[in-house]
């Protein structure tokens, strides 16, 4: 393991938390003008296409080494969470919204393993 490689795959975390983040800000401003808090959705997009790419990663074929770690552990990594999805599932719940928590928990779910089933069999 050398620093350079730490650095890229440091990089591609970056990048991907940044499309994360920026899934986020869009969502916010689409719903600037709802009295409804934030919805997930932002968090939900950038899961998903953490799913997707990873899924196309292992269909063709990405093999150990530099371009696996930074696409897979920095850019998918730093671009899927799993903390800022609970936190808003929790939100929905204690805010009684429970069909649109039960929705998210399916969607991210069910669609989130769609890549792997359709590209990897």
């Amino acid at each position: 393991m050398t620093v350079t490689l730490l650095l890229a795959v440091f990089a591609g975390g970056g990048f991907g938390a940044l499309v994360r983040w920026l899934f986020g800000q869009a969502e916010r401003a689409v719903r600037a003008n709802h009295e409804r808090p934030q919805d997930g959705w932002g968090t939900t997009c950038a899961n998903l296409l953490a799913c997707v790419v990873l899924a196309i990663l292992l269909d063709i074929g990405i093999e150990p080494g530099w371009s696996s770690a930074v696409l897979v552990a920095g850019l998918c990594g730093g671009l899927s969470t799993f903390s800022s999805f609970a936190l808003e599932i929790s939100s929905m719940i204690l805010d009684g919204r429970y069909r649109r928590a039960s929705a998210h928990v399916a969607i991210n779910g069910v669609l989130g393993l769609l890549p792997f089933l359709l590209l990897l069999t």
